[in-house]
């Protein structure tokens, strides 16, 4: 993709946190519409599936990326977008 700029610092997640992350194994399929970890489900926590949906589709417009990395459930999530400088 070439050069890159990520929104703060390059390899710097954007939105970190010590929440109740994400299943390794869902972690490919949660920028899918409307779709959402199990935990979060079996935690009864609200959301719709839209959020990072929303977020996949805008930063694709602008030919950039975003990534997940969690550990696992319990083990919080981080989330970096990289966008091209051009």
């Amino acid at each position: 993709m070439g050069s890159s700029i990520g929104i703060i610092g390059v390899g710097n997640p954007l939105r970190k946190d010590d929440g109740i992350g994400i299943p390794v194994r869902e972690q490919k399929k949660i920028f899918r519409l409307h779709e959402r970890g199990s935990n979060a489900e079996e935690a009864r926590k609200v959301g719709t599936g839209l959020g990072l949906y929303l977020a996949k589709t805008i930063v694709k417009k602008h030919k950039g990326t975003i990534e997940v990395e969690s550990k696992g459930i319990g083990k919080g999530s981080a989330f970096t977008i990289a966008l091209p400088r051009e």
